[in-house]
C-alpha cells in the first residue's frame, strides 16, 4: 500500500491526501507530460521536444528561463539543450541537459507551467498570494523558532542543575521547564531521560533554523524550500514529505516520491508545497505556525527511520495536553504551538482564537 504525504487541510488536521495528478483543481489544462526523455543524448521525440521548449518558454528569465523564447519547432539543438541546463542550474545548482519523464526538472516545469496556467482561472484568481504570504512571514516564524530554542534551553539548565543561585535565575528556569513540560509532558519523565528529552526537542528546532534561519537559496521564492502546490488545492493549507529535507538519492539529488511509494503526483520530497487554501488566512501568525508544522514534518527524522514526527493529534482536541511523552516529541502541532506560545503570541484561524497558555506558581 503506498503512504500518504502529510498534508495539512483547512479543517485544521492532517489528512491522508493524495495529489492524484499535477493539472490544478479549478479545471485548468493538463502540466506538461513527455513521453521519452529530451535533451543530450535522448531519443528526442519531436511532440516531446515541443513540449519541453513551450514548458521553457513559460518560465520567467529570472528563474532560469530562456532570455529569448526558444523557437519550437521540436528540434533539440543546441539552444534547446543549453536552455535546460540553464534552467536546472538556476533551480537546482546543477545541470545535465536533460528532461526525463516524472523527475526532478519535469516536475519543476510543471509547478510555473500551472502557475501561469490557473492565473486567470475564476477558482482561483491569485494563486500566488498564499506562497508570498508564507516567504514574507519566514522572519517571524524564525524568530518564534528562537523564542523556542531558548526556552527549551533554559528549562534544560534548569534540570541540569546549570543554573545560578539567584530567585530570579531559578524561577525562570523553574517556569521554561513547566511551559515545555505543558506540551511535552517531559515531567513524567525520570530526571535521568528529561535532558535527552530536551535535546530533542532542540535539535528538531534547530535544524528548522538551519533551513530558513538564514537568506539564501533555501528562502527565496522560486528555489526555496517552499513551493507551490501542482495539484492547486483549495481545502489544504499545504503538505510535505517525512524527513523531505534530508532525503537524497544515491545521486544526492532530492528523492522523488514515487521512489518512497508515495501516492499522487511524483513529486521531489525536499520541498513544502503550498496550498491555495492558506489564501483565507491574513493573520502573519498563523501563516507562521502553519509553516513551523510543516517543518517539524520535514526536518524530522527521515522515512523508515525512528521516531518520525506525524500527526498524533492537534491542538483543539483534549488529547493534546494528555500525549505521553514519546508521542508528544513526534507530533508536529505539538512543536507548533509550543513555538507561539514560548513567544507569548496568540493564535487565530478562522472564528477561533487560541491565546498563550498561563503558568500559576503555587504559593503566588
Amino acid at each position: 500500500m503506498a503512504d500518504h504525504i502529510c498534508a495539512r487541510s483547512t479543517t485544521g488536521e492532517c489528512i491522508a491526501y493524495p495529489t492524484t495528478a499535477p493539472a490544478g483543481s479549478g479545471g485548468g489544462p493538463a502540466v506538461v507530460t513527455i513521453t521519452h526523455a529530451v535533451g543530450e543524448g535522448c531519443r528526442n521525440v519531436k511532440d516531446d521536444v515541443v513540449r519541453i521548449q513551450k514548458a521553457l518558454n513559460a518560465v520567467p528569465s529570472v528563474s532560469g528561463g530562456p532570455i529569448t523564447n526558444l523557437v519550437v519547432d521540436g528540434i533539440c539543438g543546441r539552444n534547446t539543450k543549453n536552455a535546460i541546463a540553464a534552467f536546472q542550474r538556476h533551480q537546482f545548482s546543477w545541470a545535465d541537459f536533460r528532461v526525463d519523464p516524472d523527475q526532478i526538472t519535469i516536475q519543476r516545469l510543471r509547478e510555473f507551467q500551472v502557475s501561469s496556467a490557473s492565473e486567470d482561472s475564476p477558482s482561483n484568481p491569485d494563486r500566488m498570494a498564499a506562497l508570498a504570504r508564507v516567504y514574507s512571514t519566514l522572519p517571524l516564524a524564525n524568530q518564534l523558532i528562537t523564542n523556542a530554542i531558548r526556552t527549551v534551553d533554559l528549562a534544560h539548565d534548569h534540570v541540569c542543575g546549570r543554573l545560578g543561585n539567584s530567585t530570579s535565575v531559578t524561577r525562570l528556569g523553574q517556569d521554561s521547564f513547566a511551559r515545555v513540560d505543558m506540551y511535552f509532558n517531559i515531567g513524567k519523565q525520570t530526571k535521568q531521560v528529561q535532558p535527552t528529552s530536551l535535546l530533542t526537542i532542540r535539535r528538531l528546532f534547530q535544524r528548522m533554523q538551519t533551513a530558513i534561519g538564514r537568506s539564501g537559496p533555501q528562502t527565496k521564492p522560486g528555489t526555496g524550500i517552499f513551493q507551490l502546490d501542482p495539484g492547486d488545492a483549495e481545502d489544504i493549507y499545504a503538505f510535505t514529505y517525512r524527513g523531505g529535507y534530508t532525503r537524497k538519492a544515491v545521486s544526492g539529488r532530492p528523492k522523488m516520491s514515487k521512489d518512497d511509494n508515495y501516492s499522487g503526483a511524483n513529486l521531489r520530497e525536499d520541498a513544502i508545497y503550498i496550498c491555495t487554501g492558506l489564501n483565507d488566512m491574513s493573520d502573519p501568525g498563523f501563516v507562521a505556525y502553519n509553516s513551523i508544522h510543516e517543518l517539524a514534518h520535514f526536518v524530522g527524522p527521515e522515512k523508515g527511520q525512528a521516531g518520525p514526527v506525524i500527526d498524533h493529534t492537534y491542538r483543539h482536541r483534549s488529547d493534546f495536553w494528555s500525549l505521553a511523552p514519546d508521542k508528544a516529541l513526534q507530533n508536529a502541532d505539538t512543536y507548533a504551538v509550543f513555538a507561539m506560545d514560548a513567544a507569548g503570541t496568540g493564535l487565530s484561524e478562522g472564528q477561533s482564537i487560541y491565546m498563550p497558555t498561563m503558568i500559576i506558581r503555587a504559593g503566588n
